[in-house]
């Protein structure tokens, strides 16, 4: 899952909706309602759980990857493979350069991202 925001910006990921791992999922959803509590433009992707069911059951819109708007910074939550295989230069179609990749999970090769014109802080 990613989260994506705004010009304030986060992208967050939450493919683990999908795996019924409900702590994960509960975590996520509370990083996403504490970013607006600041009041950061949040959008979220997950290229595995179905959109009406994340929706439904949580109240969260997903966009398509390719809907995902230019913002200062994005979140991946979860190591979703569709993350570990993505060339780290498409993080850069919808996070500004010199912007900020908060992978989690160090999914995603810091160096590659800093090629990429982007920081990058992994846990």
């Amino acid at each position: 899952d990613a989260l994506h925001a705004g010009q304030a910006g986060a992208d967050l990921v939450l493919d683990q909706l999908a795996h019924g791992a409900q702590a994960t999922v509960a975590k996520v959803v509370d990083v996403i309602n504490e970013l607006i509590t600041f009041g950061v433009d949040v959008f979220v992707h997950d290229p595995v759980c179905d959109a009406s069911d994340v929706q439904r059951e949580y109240g969260i819109g997903l966009l398509a990857f390719d809907e995902l708007p230019l913002a200062d910074a994005t979140v991946i939550a979860v190591a979703h493979e569709a993350f570990r295989k993505l060339d780290p230069a498409a993080f850069t179609r919808f996070t500004v350069r010199g912007g900020c990749i908060i992978d989690v999970k160090a999914c995603v090769s810091k160096a590659a991202l800093l090629e990429c014109g982007l920081e990058s802080w992994q846990l």
